[in-house]
């Protein structure tokens, strides 16, 4: 049974075949997780990928058109913006270790355009990308993320993001239940104190009442003798 064909951009497929038209080497081919229908990238731009780079080369001497796709774990639309991109930057050096640490970073006109999306899908993007490697991409997506992020608390982020809190694991549950039966425990503590001392007042109330009574015959008796 065939899988769900993501959303085709055709544009977005226009300017990738614009983009890889101008490499005339071999060309590898790409799954998404969503679809059957392959994507293909230079050998250039694939470089890009610290991943994919190590991959071919462990595959040593081949034929690109005759190897199996290389599967990767994201939806169709995704793969498509990531290849768009390292079409765009296949001549670009591997970027320093200055450029990946600095606290300043430039973000080009061109990739300030393209990362320019709904911020569900920048998330995924920045998902698809970090195993991938590709780390020029990721620090700019990064980026977008920082200039979205500002003045926005961590909670109204998640939201912006559609990122949902994880679930409670089983040590704080545990500390959940223990801290309520801690907090029970004080209350029933708290509630015999107050049943002490009610009784307590009570036996005052009665021994008083006793004595009164006490004084009372006395105070008959002596009339009476008289």
């Amino acid at each position: 049974m065939a899988e769900p064909q993501g959303p085709v951009d055709e544009n977005l497929e226009e300017e990738m075949e614009i983009e890889s038209s101008e490499d005339t080497g071999p060309k590898y081919r790409l799954l998404s997780n969503n679809n059957p229908e392959p994507i293909q990238i230079s050998q250039a731009a694939l470089r890009q990928s610290k991943t994919w780079s190590t991959m071919v080369k462990r595959w040593g001497p081949h034929d690109p058109d005759t190897t199996v796709p290389i599967q990767v774990d994201t939806d169709f639309e995704t793969l498509q913006r990531i290849v768009k991109w390292c079409e765009h930057h296949k001549n670009d050096e591997e970027p320093t270790e200055e450029e990946l640490n600095a606290t300043a970073i430039h973000l080009p006109d061109w990739d300030e355009e393209n990362l320019s999306m709904d911020p569900s899908e920048l998330y995924t993007l920045i998902l698809a990308v970090t195993p991938l490697e590709i780390e020029r991409l990721l620090m700019y997506a990064c980026k977008m993320v920082a200039n979205l992020a500002k003045g926005k608390t961590p909670d109204e982020m998640a939201i912006i993001f559609g990122i949902e809190k994880d679930p409670e694991t089983e040590e704080e549950m545990m500390r959940k239940k223990q801290n309520k039966e801690e907090l029970m425990e004080k209350a029933r503590e708290e509630l015999k104190k107050v049943e002490d001392s009610e009784t307590e007042e009570k036996e005052d109330e009665s021994i008083t009442e006793e004595e009164g009574e006490e004084e009372d015959d006395k105070e008959a008796e002596g009339e009476s003798s008289i």
